[in-house]
């Protein structure tokens, strides 16, 4: 049976569309033609070679993931359920975030700092939005601001602290419970 959690994606110029139950199946979006759109067609996706950089590929802003987990579901290492904010290295260079930052705020593009963390080509790294501001290298990251479901802004910005990488503006939209939202 489906569930009603969908993703609606934009990745290397093909538009993916995904259900938990295996929405367009042999479609031009699931390239591996295995049963639906998932990370393995994602994965397959080349890397970009002109890509500027890092994007948020994807962030969750109304997190009600809880135990027993299901797929796609994600809890941060407290235990709760946190919204979350996922960077992607579209390029075939590593990426070195250290001193880059997430906001939610336009007028404040150096709100949150990342630590010291490299992010592989074709990467992925998850910032927990939960408003408790962990930022130590080697450890889970947090923000210390939350996402509203209602939307609002919310960037990449570069490690001078002013030139915006990537961004949801003037503001993503309202967001439903459980389902993520990202290009």
């Amino acid at each position: 049976m489906c569930d009603s959690r969908a993703i609606l994606c934009f990745m290397a110029g093909f538009m993916l569309c995904c259900w938990s139950c295996g929405g367009l199946a042999g479609s031009p979006a699931d390239p591996l033609s295995n049963g639906g759109v998932d990370l393995d067609d994602l994965s397959s996706l080349p890397l970009q070679a002109g890509a500027s950089g890092p994007l948020i590929s994807e962030f969750l802003a109304g997190n009600a993931s809880r135990h027993p987990l299901g797929e796609g579901d994600l809890l941060d290492q407290d235990g709760d359920s946190s919204d979350w904010i996922e960077i992607f290295n579209p390029t075939q260079e590593a990426v070195f975030l250290d001193g880059w930052f997430l906001t939610d705020d336009p007028w404040d593009l150096r709100k949150w700092r990342f630590p010291p963390v490299t992010l592989d080509p074709g990467g992925f790294l998850v910032v927990f939005a939960s408003g408790t501001d962990r930022a130590g290298a080697g450890q889970e990251l947090h923000t210390h601001f939350k996402l509203d479901t209602e939307g609002e802004y919310l960037a990449l910005v570069g490690a001078d602290g002013a030139t915006v990488r990537h961004e949801y503006a003037p503001r993503y939209p309202a967001q439903l419970t459980g389902v993520s939202y990202g290009v």
